[in-house]
Parts: structure tokens; sequence; C-alpha cells
């Protein structure tokens, strides 16, 4: 569900802490514009959150959510605005008229809309305070949906250690015996059936949550589309044969229990199938009511004081041989990325962990973790620009490998650093595709990280790097022109040093860019050249 509306007092920790809760109730902002994600004022109107039905949904529901971090109780005064809010949206023409009044111009439209849908409407209170029972039976007298602090308990440790957020059960009707088929010290593997109907019912509840220990989300391409078309082939011409020509899907679990004719899984994840249960989920669930289409279920289970994600994600690599696996997804379970994710998407900029991977809500950039591992290794004195060529290699070496270098990143002072990095990569992209002539756009890509680093290496020398990363730290808005067009200047006359240097090299420039030696001399000599020019024009407000 596209969020539109968001608030998150007090805290910039809760704020994306609210954000994972938002993820994990399904509320998507894929496909929204971000002109119609709106950011909170102080004529909020009293929610902090309104969630509309996300596209290719078959739902109603519309979530207006009010989120309190108090460490105390929150009472219900606390809460007025909130319930005023509810009370117009619910009650007579002229109440609401009267609220409107209150609330931004901007909010009105959105406002009147959720009144015209009122009665599918969802009013939800999340707080990390636990509530007084007295006050808990009042809200859900009032139609409130409450998750207080024990609710919310498990997923805010998720948060706090760093560990991708999960499902808390599947529960499962079975079409065939569940059976034991091997057990080892550390896992017990079962098989059994059941029907897609409870597959696809299971990716509407929880959507990616589902694939939390996988090491990626459902693909997209030439070869994703190959195995969509043959799901649907199947079920449209003979539903009953899809078990007999699919693989199955791979599950880990912390537990399994048995209960009457279902079966729970306790922390389930998904590490296998989950292009099959996306494309079911998102396409068939009111297809399937009379169809009889099964699939195969294998479930990994587990076993108490075994550790637990680091078993999965093996297991999640092992499952997915059917499509070469990159060294860059082996690391998506690592903390630290886990953590500069949460820490950047307070600067509105979502990090990429996982490829398929949705943000939450539409931010200013995206980037992968495999560009940002780049970013900072051309910056490394031991690797320098020519190493981003090289990129699976980042990932399995053992001296300058990726994970070192994110850890390096995740503190307080360096973040603001990350976030001028991604902003000058954003601008240095559309200057070098901005060339109008094919070979010199091709040129300039050949020569992007030696640019790159030139640029944040003149800065340097300018004493401007600081400036712009403190500047950068407390700026609304990124496309601010007393950011940019300093920035756009320097980036071409370096551009043209540096394509300089490699058109008198007697090697061709593909070879001259992955020879470390040629282009850090060529770094050199063109920072020295444009120290001066950085210094005069990059004089920020």
């Amino acid at each position: 569900m596209p969020a539109l509306k968001r608030e998150f007092p007090q805290s910039p920790t809760w704020k994306a802490f609210a954000q994972w809760w938002l993820l994990t109730k399904g509320l998507d902002s894929s496909g929204t514009a971000k002109e119609n994600f709106l950011v909170d004022g102080s004529k909020d109107g009293g929610f902090d959150v309104i969630a509309w039905p996300m596209p290719g949904f078959n739902e109603k529901d519309i979530y207006a959510i009010q989120s309190k971090y108090y460490k105390s109780m929150p009472n219900i005064k606390n809460l007025d605005r909130f319930l005023q809010a509810i009370n117009a949206v619910r009650g007579p023409r002229r109440i609401f008229n009267d609220w409107l009044d209150t609330v931004s111009d901007s909010l009105r439209n959105h406002y009147e809309h959720l009144r015209e849908q009122r009665k599918y409407a969802r009013f939800v209170l999340i707080t990390t305070a636990k509530l007084h029972e007295k006050n808990v039976r009042y809200l859900k007298q009032q139609n409130i949906e409450v998750h207080d602090r024990d609710s919310i308990r498990r997923l805010f440790h998720f948060y706090e250690c760093g560990q991708t957020p999960r499902v808390d059960l599947l529960k499962f009707q079975p079409l065939s015996k569940v059976i034991q088929i091997t057990k080892t010290d550390k896992v017990r593997m079962w098989t059994f059936s059941v029907h897609l109907k409870e597959i696809a019912k299971a990716f509407q509840n929880h959507r990616n949550l589902l694939f939390a220990g996988n090491i990626r989300h459902a693909l997209s391409g030439g070869s994703a589309n190959q195995v969509r078309k043959g799901i649907n082939d199947t079920l449209l011409k003979h539903p009953e044969e899809f078990i007999f020509s699919h693989n199955g899907i791979t599950v880990v679990a912390q537990g399994i229990k048995k209960q009457n004719k279902s079966i729970v899984l306790y922390e389930p994840s998904i590490v296998n199938g989950a292009q099959t249960v996306t494309f079911i989920g998102q396409k068939w669930l009111h297809k399937i009511d009379k169809k009889n289409a099964s699939v195969f279920i294998r479930l990994i289970e587990v076993l108490p004081g075994v550790a637990f994600e680091t078993l999965e994600t093996d297991v999640a690599i092992r499952s997915n041989t059917q499509n070469k696996v990159p060294l860059s997804d082996l690391i998506v379970n690592e903390p630290r990325l886990v953590d500069l994710q949460r820490h950047l998407l307070r600067k509105q900029i979502y990090l990429e962990r996982k490829k398929g991977e949705k943000p939450p809500f539409p931010p200013s950039f995206r980037i992968t973790k495999e560009r940002l591992v780049q970013l900072f290794s051309c910056l490394e004195k031991e690797l320098g620009p020519t190493a981003p060529k090289r990129l699976q290699e980042l990932f399995k070496s053992r001296d300058h490998n990726a994970v070192d270098m994110i850890r390096s990143y995740v503190n307080e002072k360096k973040i603001n650093e990350v976030v001028a990095l991604i902003w000058l990569d954003n601008i240095m992209q559309k200057v070098i595709n901005g060339f109008a002539q094919p070979v010199m756009k091709r040129r300039g890509k050949l020569a992007y990280f030696a640019i790159y680093t030139t640029t944040v290496h003149a800065l340097r020398k300018a004493n401007a790097w600081n400036k712009l990363t403190t500047s950068l730290s407390s700026a609304e808005n990124y496309s601010d022109e007393v950011y940019r067009v300093p920035l756009i200047r320097l980036i071409k006359r370096i551009r043209s040093f540096m394509l300089s240097c490699s058109k008198r090299a007697k090697k061709n420039e593909p070879a001259f860019y992955k020879n470390k030696e040629q282009t850090n001399n060529a770094v050199r000599k063109v920072t020295k050249k444009v120290r001066r020019m950085a210094k005069e024009i990059y004089k920020l407000r």
C-alpha cells in the first residue's frame, strides 16, 4: 500500500522504525508518484500516515495511522487530535467540514477521498509504550487497532539488532501427510503439499516479509518472464499438474507444530521460490478457488541452539543454484549493511540490499549495495578507481572487502559523507550521460570512476568537502541549485582533463582505466590542475 502521509515524531530512530513497521504490514509505496507522498506538517489533522490500497491487489482497506514514541504510558488526552480526526471522518458532514478547516490545504483532497471511502478505513495506533488496559479497551471500542509495546517488541528488537524483520508464524492446512525425511544435529527436514490458494493468501498478508532470509526477492527480466509465463500456462490449462511441473518452495523456520488439521511454522522464511510466490500472490489469488492446484513444500526446521540466520542464508544460497548467485548477494543479512540502510532511510535515501526489494516510501535517491561499494572502493588508497571495474572481487577479497568498507562508514559522522557520495554519484551520472555524441558518452563512462575519485579529491584538497557534507546533512532539498551548479562546472572540467590524459596514452582507453598505476597518475595530475578552481567556485552558503 502506498504510504501517502507520514510523521514520526520525537526521534529519527523512531522515524526509521516506523518505516520498518509499515513495510512489515505490506504498506509498500512502489509505483507511487513522489508528489503524492505527503510530508507531515503542523496542520496534518491528527494522522501520521494514510496508506491507500496497493495497485494490483483486490484490497480495499485504507490505513489511517497515528504513532507515539513515548517511553512512558500515553493517556487518552495525548490522542485527542487523532480521536477528533477519526470522529470527523466518520461523523456528520458539518463536523468534518469544521475539522477540515484546521488542516493544511494540500491535505484536503486526500481527506475528502478518505471520507468518501470511510467504510474501508482502518484506524491504527502504534507506540513503543505499554498502554493501560483501560485505554486499550476504550480505543478498541472506538474500532481503533492498537499495537503497543507487547505487539511490536519483537519487531523493535530486530530493528535495534540490525536483523531482518520476519513473519511471526504461518498456518497451513496440508493436502498431504507431513513427513520428516531426514535429521541432523542442526536441522530436521519435512515435506508436504499445500493448496496454491494458501500460498497466495500468505503473500497478500505478508508480501516481501516472507522472504526475510532469502538473498533476493522476485527477479525481473527475460528469464523471470519466461518462468511466469510457464506458471500462467500451467494454471490455465492443467492446474492439477502444477505440483508435477514445479520444483517446489523451500522454507526455513525456527519450529513446526501440528494443530488439529493444520500446521504452524514459526518465524518462517521462503528461501527459494520467491518468484512463484510473488506471481501467485499478485495475479492468481482470486482465480484459483476452484482450481485443484497445489505445490510441494520442503521445510527445513532449524533446531534450538543453532545460528538461525547464518544457516538460513546458507540454505538460501544452495537453493538458488538455477540462477547464478553473485558474491555481492551473500552479504544481504550482514548487520552493518542493515544498519547502513536504516541510517540512510532517515536521509530519504534508499539502499537496496536485496535485488527486487522495494522502498517503504518514495526516496530522493536509491542506490544498490553494489554501486555503493564501488564508490567506497575507488576512494580507498590501496584500491583506487580501477577497483570498481572488478566489482565481485571486492566481495571476496580478504584484505579490503566490501563488508569492511561498509562497517567503516556505519557511524553518525560518516553517514553524512555517504550521503554526499551518493548525491555526487547521482549528479555525475547525469553529467556523463549528458554527452550528445555517443563516442564521448562511451569515453566518459570508461573514465567514470577516475573522474569521480578526482572530484572528491579536489574538493578535499580545497577544504570544500566537509562544508559540502555538512550542508547536505541539513538540506531539505537535494536539488538546490546552490549545491549543484558549481559542482557540475567542476565535473565538466575534470572530465575534459581526464579524457585528455587517456587520449594521449599509448594504450587504448579501456586498458588505460584498468591499469592502476596509469589511472592513479592521471587522478593526481588532474586533481592538482583543478584544486584552485574547486576552491574558488565551490563557496557554499
